[in-house]
């Protein structure tokens, strides 16, 4: 059941990572400011014109140009594309560390449970060196009377 578990949100991980990375802007506004060193100007950037025949006006609306055909600018393409896949990989590995770092963390028994174990094996182990030269029954017999 566990892994069945581990596999869902591992599942679950990959998808949010595939959403942020392509349906959000997030990584063009990334490659942007690395190549630019300013987030101004991004959305004049990323405005595609179209013109409207029966007015002869240009109308402007944002949207990636990266949406239809290939253009002489496929290399920028291919390295959006790469951003995309890192920040996936990326997304997934942070999140799973926190995931780790979560279950080694918080421990599976109440810290008065665990207590109370460690005090029982303590007792059962100086019962066994004080009563080495008994057998095995007579120890057992002990034990039991002394744990309730």
């Amino acid at each position: 059941m566990c892994v069945i578990f581990k596999r869902i949100f591992f599942l679950n991980n990959f998808f949010k990572a595939l959403i942020i990375a392509f349906s959000s802007d997030f990584i063009d506004k990334f490659i942007f400011f690395v190549e630019n060193g300013t987030i101004n100007g991004f959305t004049k950037a990323n405005l595609l014109y179209s013109r409207i025949s029966s007015n002869n006006l240009t109308c402007a609306y944002f949207e990636s140009k990266y949406h239809g055909e290939l253009r002489e600018d496929t290399l920028h393409l291919y390295k959006l594309f790469c951003y995309k896949l890192a920040f996936v990989v990326f997304y997934q590995n942070v999140v799973q560390w926190i995931q780790k770092y979560i279950e080694q963390s918080v421990t599976d028994t109440p810290r008065h449970l665990d207590l109370k174990l460690k005090k029982e094996k303590f007792l059962i182990m100086q019962k066994l060196k004080l009563n080495a030269s008994n057998s095995k029954s007579e120890i057992i017999v002990d034990l039991i009377q002394n744990c309730k």
